[in-house]
């Protein structure tokens, strides 16, 4: 036994009490321990967290550095395609000018064409009064100076749209004052 003998010459002065304060202590340190342990992996998540901060701060600041860097490069870029649309807008302009002045040469060609036709109008309506003047005022082809009230009617009628285009002249001189003159009968009075 000589095994039981040195235990007992080194730990045979040791109570119960000092082995309960024994383990106390190592229970004791235990719990130290794992508050201490937890303590230090807080802190060192912390840390972690906070190197991911900073660098993801260096990558954005990293990023807006590059950005002013080629600042440049984008107003370069800016005054490009300003200068291509205001040379569009120019364009634009130039056509919108050209379409005005075609537009404008259209129309006049338009009025000169209407009023050539205005005067041919005129002219064929002058022309017809003319022949029922030259008709029913004759003594030759109009013994009793007279007309139906239909023809009465077309007549003036035809005389108003002649005034309307314009009409004037000799036919309000002569033409009119020798067709008031005329007798307007109905067809069975004759």
């Amino acid at each position: 036994m000589k095994g039981l003998d040195e235990f007992l010459n080194i730990f045979g002065d040791i109570t119960v009490l000092q082995v309960v304060e024994l383990i106390l202590a190592i229970v004791f340190l235990w719990g130290i321990y794992k508050q201490v342990k937890k303590h230090f992996d807080s802190k060192a998540k912390e840390a972690l967290e906070k190197a991911e901060i900073e660098k993801q701060r260096d990558a954005d600041i990293k990023e807006a550095l590059d950005a002013v860097h080629k600042y440049p490069q984008y107003r370069q870029q800016s005054i490009d395609i300003q200068h291509k649309l205001e040379s569009q807008i120019q364009e634009l302009k130039d056509l919108h000018k050209d379409t005005v002045t075609q537009l404008n040469t259209v129309s006049e060609t338009v009025h000169r064409m209407e009023e050539t036709e205005t005067r041919r109008e005129r002219n064929k309506m002058r022309d017809t009064l003319l022949q029922s003047h030259r008709y029913y005022t004759n003594p030759n082809t109009n013994p009793s100076g007279s007309w139906t009230r239909v023809e009465s009617e077309t007549f003036w009628e035809l005389y108003s749209e002649y005034e309307a285009a314009g009409g004037n002249g000799y036919m309000h001189t002569d033409v009119v004052p020798a067709m008031k003159l005329l007798k307007v009968i109905d067809i069975g009075e004759e």
